[in-house]
């Protein structure tokens, strides 16, 4: 908070009480004024140019993806570049009143747009980034070889929310410097970074495993040096730092719960060689996941983590679901603090406006019946008594009222909350085994093998 309070030049008392966004407006306030540039009274964004409904498909984009082939791989790389957005600003001068400007004979052009962009000055984005940009690159230094590395690695995620906000408000309605040009030109030039990226990829001999947006995920190569060398070619070549986070001894793509054979974007978890474990998608990374089924998750992660390689990894199923089963008889056997059980909602209006039954709605009747005023956007944590009660109030019970009653927890609950915890984790592997990976003299197999994914691999069009 400190950090953000010298950055974005706001009193400590005032940023404990803003948003992030708030915060780098202020930043922005400041750098304005001393460009001499008028800052507008009210949220004001710049009107849209009208566009063809041909203009607006090509614009109206996001950033490019590489779905993922939903498996089990050995030896993936992964890539990121390095706060790419803030820094596609900066170096491409993308701003509100740079994008489409006066300057109709600038050489500079947004890639598949044609948006011109100013070359005679640096806009006012991009010179109130400069400092965070400059700043968080130290800072993420720091946080890996300096003497107190929680401390700079925290900071360091302070100051990337203010850039990733700093983004996001070039195409916010209520922004005072925005422009939904300016937003749709950061977009366009990610994509062909991206595309370079995997076209650098395909020199090296690397094939993509995934991608989205600012990462690749990448094969072919158990060294290394190999995966230094490309983030330096493509650092070289796109003038935005790529970085080598390491090499999974192994990763899992999982796939969309609604199309099996689909991967999901952002949910997968994988094993470093150096032991490190990340998750992303699974109940472990939700806010609403009770303590327990995260407990449960990361010590049944950490089992599965021990494996080096898909044989591996099937022998330590068994050892995951005897983890498993003791959480579950812990649950059912009453040994579970209710603490431990609690969920933790958002409510998303007030208790008189839901129109059904819902767990939150029926935490927050129950606040306000002891005189707490939720406003939507606060959160409530609950413990499931009855989940399938005829009678709303006995389904959920808010933690305010734990230590007033001794009302016990739905026990088939939270075992159908352990076991989906479960299912989710090995949801890449054929619906039978996944149910009970106990089953003897059968080869778990997952829905993309390594010997299948290989036939299955694609190249880049390079036209």
């Amino acid at each position: 908070m400190i950090e953000v309070a010298r950055v974005t030049l706001s009193p400590l008392q005032k940023v404990s009480r803003i948003t992030i966004g708030q915060a780098m407006t202020s930043m922005q306030f400041y750098k304005a004024h001393q460009m001499d540039i008028l800052i507008p009274q009210s949220k004001t964004n710049t009107a849209e140019y009208f566009k063809s409904g041909q203009k607006i498909l090509a614009s109206d984009r996001g950033g490019f993806i590489y779905s993922p082939i939903v498996g089990f791989y050995e030896d993936v790389a992964e890539c990121d570049f390095s706060s790419m957005y803030p820094t596609i600003m900066l170096t491409r001068n993308i701003s509100p009143e740079t994008v489409l400007c006066s300057c109709q004979d600038s050489p500079h052009r947004v890639p598949g747009l044609g948006y011109n962009v100013c070359d005679k000055r640096l806009g006012l984005v991009p010179q109130a980034l400069e400092l965070v940009l400059t700043k968080r690159s130290a800072y993420k230094k720091l946080a890996k070889h300096g003497p107190d590395k929680a401390r700079y690695s925290s900071i360091e995620k302070a100051l990337k929310w203010i850039l990733v906000t700093c983004f996001g408000y070039t195409g916010y309605r209520n922004a005072r410097f925005g422009r939904i040009e300016a937003h749709e030109s950061v977009t366009a030039w990610a994509r062909k970074i991206l595309l370079e990226a995997a076209h650098i990829a395909e020199e090296f001999n690397l094939e993509i495993i995934h991608g989205i947006v600012d990462s690749l995920w990448l094969k072919g190569s158990p060294l290394d040096e190999t995966y230094e060398k490309f983030c330096e070619a493509v650092t070289a070549a796109t003038d935005i730092e790529m970085q080598h986070k390491g090499i999974y001894k192994w990763v899992v793509f999982l796939p969309t719960k609604a199309f099996p054979t689909v991967g999901a974007l952002t949910h997968y978890y994988g094993v470093f060689r150096n032991g490190k474990i990340k998750v992303r998608g699974l109940e472990l990374r939700r806010h609403d996941t009770p303590l327990l089924i995260k407990k449960a998750q990361d010590e049944i992660l950490g089992c599965l983590a021990k494996a080096n390689n898909w044989v591996q990894f099937q022998k330590s199923l068994p050892k995951a679901r005897t983890i498993l089963r003791r959480y579950i008889d812990g649950v059912m056997q009453w040994d579970v603090d209710p603490t431990d059980l609690l969920i933790t909602m958002r409510v998303s209006r007030r208790p008189e406006e839901y129109k059904n039954h819902s767990r939150q709605a029926i935490a927050a009747w129950q606040c306000k019946r002891l005189g707490m005023e939720l406003q939507p956007g606060q959160m409530v944590q609950y413990l499931i008594t009855n989940a399938k009660s005829k009678r709303p109030q006995e389904r959920v019970l808010v933690a305010q009222l734990l230590d007033r009653t001794d009302r016990p927890y739905d026990r088939k609950a939270y075992r159908e909350l352990l076991e989906r915890m479960f299912e989710n984790i090995l949801l890449f592997m054929d619906s039978k085994r996944r149910k009970n990976p106990l089953v003897k003299n059968k080869r778990l197999t997952p829905i993309a093998s390594p010997s299948l994914v290989k036939n299955m691999r694609y190249t880049l069009n390079k036209k």
